[in-house]
């Protein structure tokens, strides 16, 4: 007999919506599927009634956001309601997803999940309960386990290390660590503003990957010329002792090949 109780998944049960790891966009590819057997299935799994019950709120606030947002009124916001459990622009802390790159996500898919953080979830993300031998209930997202402990991570990075034999029960509660409700007072221009900020720091964050790309290209250009530049000098001592190190054809490939790659690097 085990010292606590772990109460799994019961996957004998009907999928639920909030099972498959899907954003809007994908959603909307399956119920719209050319293929009547795919819709079907997918009108089944992902209907309105088991969307979430927070699907009058998602529509009703994304009827009333305005066109444009302001991300520099967005940043308190991100640091006030999202920060302790998101990163974006090595602001934050990394417990739920990573926002640093959501900047190809639409705004509309953005609000949805703002506003019913259960719409999709990812199973690395989901919330455990943990029920202690005195009383206590810690909840956070399972960030590992051993024979001997359990180690919850909760809101601003907080790790907590829980002994198995302290453990009366440890439970999955199939919903997301995000709290529902982080609309409540605040308006459509906030979560507008919000949004706008994650995209201008994803905008920055896939400027900065392109740069160091380029960087790194230039960088090996530079190795490449070098290499090439060697060979050319080994030829050109070698023609001065009369020694033939390489043909005509081979001199003007090398010749070529520097040309292209200092010409790739302007």
């Amino acid at each position: 007999k085990t010292a606590y109780e772990i109460r799994p998944r019961d996957w004998s049960s009907d999928v639920c919506s909030s099972d498959l790891n899907l954003d809007l966009e994908q959603r909307r590819v399956l119920l719209r599927s050319d293929n009547a057997a795919l819709q079907q299935r997918a009108a089944r799994l992902l209907g309105d009634e088991e969307y979430s019950h927070r699907k009058s709120v998602v529509v009703e606030w994304l009827g009333k956001l305005p066109a444009q947002g302001d991300p520099e009124k967005g940043k308190p916001l991100f640091e006030q309601l999202c920060s302790p459990c998101h990163r974006t622009g090595g602001m934050g802390f990394k417990v739920g997803p990573d926002l640093s790159d959501v900047s190809h996500r639409s705004v509309e898919d953005l609000i949805s999940h703002i506003l019913d953080p259960n719409m999709a979830i990812n199973p690395a993300y989901i919330a455990y309960s943990a029920e202690t031998r005195s009383g206590g209930i810690e909840t956070g997202i399972l960030l590992s386990e051993t024979t001997d402990t359990v180690v919850l991570v909760q809101a601003m990075g907080k790790r907590l290390t829980l002994a198995r034999k302290d453990l009366v029960r440890l439970e999955s509660s199939r919903q997301s660590l995000m709290p529902e409700g982080l609309e409540t007072g605040r308006t459509p221009q906030d979560l507008r503003d919000l949004v706008a900020f994650l995209h201008q720091q994803g905008r920055a964050q896939r400027r900065h990957r392109q740069q160091l790309h380029r960087l790194c290209l230039r960088q090996r250009g530079h190795q490449r010329v070098a290499l090439v530049q060697q060979q050319l000098q080994r030829h050109w001592a070698g023609r001065q002792h009369h020694v033939a190190r390489l043909d005509a054809p081979q001199v003007q490939d090398l010749v070529d090949q520097r040309q292209q790659v200092v010409g790739a690097m302007q």
